[in-house]
């Protein structure tokens, strides 16, 4: 029994042994189950991202198959549409960059070597230049946002619509380039897709909002910047960014009694910039209320840009009837045997200057070997830098380009003989052919097509090809283009269509050697000449008038002081009548009003002739035009510019026919009062006049002048007017008159303008004491000139006034070669120029011979006028774009209003021409004012701006 017992209990505790280890299992495996359900999920998760990343890589697969099934049925054809282009060089850089991370190195490694070692691959360049190639065609050809968005950008070029992404995309790179006129576009046209696709992703809309944001801030929209800043902080109210951005629009807002210059420093923009193109964007918030916003495309350094695009855009070259009765197309041979057996097809395009068009030049089989042995030499063009001389790639200049020569193949060494035999030109020195390729969006912006030899940095422009300047140019077009690709010619207002074959040709140099720059080649038509005749006739009398008119008064017995107030009466009434006449212009017809400005000045002329009569005088100078500053008086400066303005469309153009039209009235005002001293001495020397007849000769003539001009402005066509004159035009204008043509508003400019009509006539009240007639008449007295040597004088000052005017108006139409106020800025040249000329000035009258006083009366002449531009300049881009014509307005009416206060007091201190010192005061104190006006000016607009600017950078480090 105790055996027994004794198994049994050695059995029982083995059998309770195993169940103890079954338990202990049993508890593990519970916990590898928790681990199996977590590995599980990370399966289950590692899957998913495995699936995404390899779904992203087969989208990006179906994506470039679709595009190489759609290139490879017309590859020219399908990249000739600028969105594919883009699409398609996206997909190669930044796409592919972020499928390459996608593609794990432990498989895809010699995948990617691979490929990187045996294919070419655009660069992340090429992909900033593809979008912005896209954006300047947009620019170019003025295409719509969303057209070119959704892919509709004409009926032959259709593409696929863009994503929000693929805008959002184009937003950035013009984001990073700082251009906030694409930014906006783009960047609201990827805020309109998203919202219409569906799943959209608020990160998305969050960078977005943020990039439309800040674009819309820089492009002077700063409540609605708030607007879509306060809508970021609805998605994600702890931004950061959108948090201090917040604080800083709202300070802004509430500091809006900030002068423009300040919150020009605030922005960080000017958007007053001449030439700069407005368009308004509709922008779309989830709150449903939308708004729009301006958006300023930026002016550049390409002052042609207008017509540039303009030409690009139009399908012809417009040439009026006369100029197309010119044309022709003939067969040319120049007896030479080869052309006499095959001539050449030849067609005059253009007759100013002549651009010939020759067509079937070359083979089809010719062209395509010349494509095949330039394609593998194609590189990046290059231009010559100005400063340094050397040669690199320029943005101006977006295109790839070869050398081919003759010994390359015979299809170029059979064309080198062609260009040869066509224009009689050696070909021994001629430049090797030189294969260019434009690709989408490629260009090349308007430029000389030889060396300005007078340009320093010019000079030697081709020595690097072993060449002098280019005589001509020949052009050979190598393929058609569907849409673009014109050559076109800006100052000539000409366009050339590519076509396939043919070839243009023009001379860029004279017989001389010297360069054709086109200048007088500005299509005048018959009104315009008829205006610069007028300007002519009209400055002339001027200025015969300036040397005799005072003369004539005190030898009629007036007294200093009697003139004086003549004078002053003489300029006020000139204010009321100008104003008037100039506000009714577009009312009453431009042609009649300067037929009775032209008459007023013919009744002014008679009356003070054969009338003697002091209170006659009066009332004839005040309401008649005759002028006693030897300038412009009377409403005819005015309406003549705003006749060659309507008949001229072209800035480019415009701005080189009001330099013309500037040098010639100084040019004719110089003859005058040359030609009037003369005058004078021949009818008092040699023909027995007394001197009092003799000034009534001049008068005479200078009211025959105001009736030729009235004949001649009869002759003026209705091209002339603002629309032809009908009945339903009248009363549509007449019930706008008063609140656009003659009210005079202010709002945002208000205290700017108020600052330059303070400063402005301080200027012109000091002016009126050293008026052309007083100079003359200081001079006839002090040193006892006659009136001819005082008519050499004022020519020679007149000449050098006129020189300084005509350069720095030359600046705007790119001709003059000394661009002050690019340089220096508006008001520097403004006081560097005007303040050195008011010392000498005031320095005339102390000097102690006649020939110093006449040399600083000329020097003072020469630099006077230089601050003219730079000051309407400065007005124009100082206040809101929609208050330019008041501001321009307001301010010179102040200047009126100040010249003609001033002769009053000179009639005082002119009294006796024995007092040196009083007889000379005039001369001082219009210098000393002067010098006072170009010190304030300094200290108020430019010293004040470059503290604000300094204090807001320091403000926009802190909150941006």
């Amino acid at each position: 029994m105790q055996f027994l017992f004794v198994f049994f209990l050695i059995t029982n505790i083995y059998i309770s042994n195993i169940r103890l280890e079954l338990f202990t299992s049993i508890t593990h495996l519970t916990h590898l189950l928790n681990t199996e359900v977590e590995l599980g999920k990370r399966l289950e998760g590692y899957l998913k991202e495995e699936y995404e990343r390899l779904h992203n890589v087969e989208k990006f697969l179906n994506v470039i198959k679709d595009e190489v099934r759609q290139a490879q049925q017309d590859s020219d054809h399908y990249f000739g549409n600028p969105v594919n282009a883009y699409l398609f060089i996206k997909h190669l850089t930044a796409e592919w960059y972020a499928v390459e991370d996608l593609i794990k190195p432990e498989n895809g490694k010699d995948l990617i070597k691979q490929i990187g070692d045996d294919w070419i691959f655009p660069s992340f360049e090429d992909y900033t230049g593809s979008a912005t190639a896209l954006m300047r065609l947009q620019d170019t050809y003025e295409l719509n946002t969303s057209q070119v968005a959704n892919g509709e950008i004409s009926s032959n070029f259709k593409s696929k619509k863009l994503s929000a992404r693929e805008c959002f995309d184009l937003g950035r790179v013009a984001y990073t380039n700082n251009d906030y006129y694409h930014t906006l576009m783009w960047m609201q046209e990827a805020l309109d897709h998203l919202d219409s696709e569906p799943g959209n992703d608020t990160t998305d809309k969050l960078a977005i909002l943020d990039h439309l944001a800040y674009a819309t801030s820089q492009q002077g929209n700063i409540e609605h910047a708030l607007a879509l800043t306060d809508e970021m902080l609805n998605i994600v109210p702890d931004h950061l960014r959108a948090k201090n951005n917040k604080i800083y629009y709202e300070a802004i807002i509430k500091n809006r009694t900030l002068t423009k210059q300040q919150r020009k420093g605030d922005l960080g923009h000017d958007d007053n910039d001449l030439g700069a193109k407005i368009t308004h964007i509709e922008i779309k918030r989830s709150t449903n209320d939308n708004f729009e916003v301006k958006n300023i495309r930026p002016s550049d350094y390409l002052e042609e840009r207008e017509i540039y695009e303009r030409l690009c855009r139009q399908n012809t070259t417009h040439l009026n009837v006369a100029r197309q009765s010119k044309l022709f197309c003939r067969y040319r041979h120049n007896n030479h045997p080869r052309l006499i057996i095959a001539p050449l097809k030849e067609e005059l395009l253009l007759d100013r200057p002549e651009i010939f068009l020759f067509h079937d030049i070359i083979s089809s089989k010719d062209i395509e070997e010349i494509k095949s042995l330039a394609s593998p030499k194609l590189k990046r063009a290059v231009v010559q830098n100005p400063k340094t001389a050397e040669l690199e790639a320029a943005n101006y200049r977006v295109s790839k380009s070869a050398w081919l020569r003759n010994e390359d193949s015979p299809a170029v060494a059979r064309l080198t003989q062609l260009i040869g035999d066509a224009t009689n030109l050696s070909m021994i020195t001629a430049e090797d052919l030189q294969i260019a390729n434009y690709g989408v969006g490629g260009h090349y912006e308007p430029h000389f097509d030889f060396a300005r030899v007078r340009k320093k940095s010019e000079k030697d422009a081709f020595s690097s090809l072993g060449a002098g300047n280019r005589i001509a140019t020949w052009l050979t077009y190598l393929s058609n283009v569907e849409r673009g690709g014109a050559t076109v010619f800006p100052v000539a207002g000409a366009r050339l269509v590519p076509k396939k074959g043919s070839a243009a040709f023009w001379y860029n140099l004279f017989a001389s050697g010297e360069v054709k720059l086109m200048w007088k080649d500005l299509n005048l038509t018959n009104d315009d000449l008829i205006l610069f005749a007028t300007r002519f006739i009209r400055l002339f009398s001027y200025g015969m008038l300036s040397v005799t008119l005072i003369l004539y008064l005190t030898e009629i017995g007036f007294s200093q002081v009697n003139i004086g107030t003549l004078f002053t009466s003489i300029l006020i009434g000139d204010i009321i009548l100008t104003l008037f006449l100039t506000t009714t212009a577009d009312i009453l017809g431009r042609r009649n009003i300067l037929i009775v400005g032209s008459l007023l000045k013919l009744f002014a002329g008679i009356v003070f002739a054969f009338v003697y009569n002091y209170y006659a005088l009066l009332i004839a100078g005040t309401i008649g035009i005759i002028s006693p500053t030897g300038g412009e008086i009377g409403p005819f400066l005015s309406i003549e510019q705003a006749c060659l303005t309507e008949q001229v469309k072209d800035n480019g153009k415009v701005a080189k026919i009001f330099s013309l039209y500037h040098a010639c009235g100084y040019i004719s005002t110089a003859f005058g009062t040359f030609l009037s001293g003369f005058i004078i001495r021949i009818m008092t020397h040699h023909y027995s006049f007394t001197t009092l007849n003799a000034y009534r000769i001049i008068l005479l003539h200078y009211a025959l002048f105001g009736l030729i001009k009235a004949l001649m402005y009869l002759t003026l066509t209705s091209k002339i007017e603002v629309t032809p004159l009908g009945k339903s035009t009248k009363e549509e204008i007449s019930t706008k008159w008063y609140s656009k043509k003659f009210g005079l508003r202010l709002y945002e400019s208000k205290i700017t303008v108020i600052k330059l009509c303070c400063l402005f006539i301080i200027d012109s009240f000091a002016g009126g004491f050293v008026l052309q007639t007083i100079i003359v008449y200081w001079f006839h007295e002090t040193f006892k000139m006659d009136t001819d040597k005082l008519g050499i004088m004022m020519m020679l000052a007149n000449v050098a006034s006129g020189i300084s005017e005509y350069e720095r108006l030359s600046i705007s139409s790119a001709v003059c070669a000394t661009p002050l106020v690019s340089k220096f800025g508006a008001i520097k040249t403004m006081v560097i120029t005007h303040f050195p000329s008011n010392i000498f000035l005031l320095l005339i009258p102390l000097m102690p011979t006649k020939l110093w006083a006449i040399t600083l009366l000329l020097l003072r002449f020469s630099i006077s006028q230089m601050d003219v531009p730079a000051r309407q300049t400065f007005v124009m881009t100082s206040v809101e774009a929609d208050e330019r014509s008041a501001a321009g307005g307001i301010t010179n009416l102040v200047r009126s209003i100040g010249l003609s206060i001033s002769p009053l007091f000179v009639g005082y201190s002119m009294k006796d021409p024995n007092k040196k010192f009083l007889f000379g005061l005039p001369f001082i104190i219009s210098g000393l004012l002067k010098c006072l006006y170009d010190i304030l000016l300094f200290l108020i607009f430019y010293v004040k701006k470059r503290r604000i600017e300094i204090t807001n950078e320091n403000s926009l480090n802190n909150l941006m």
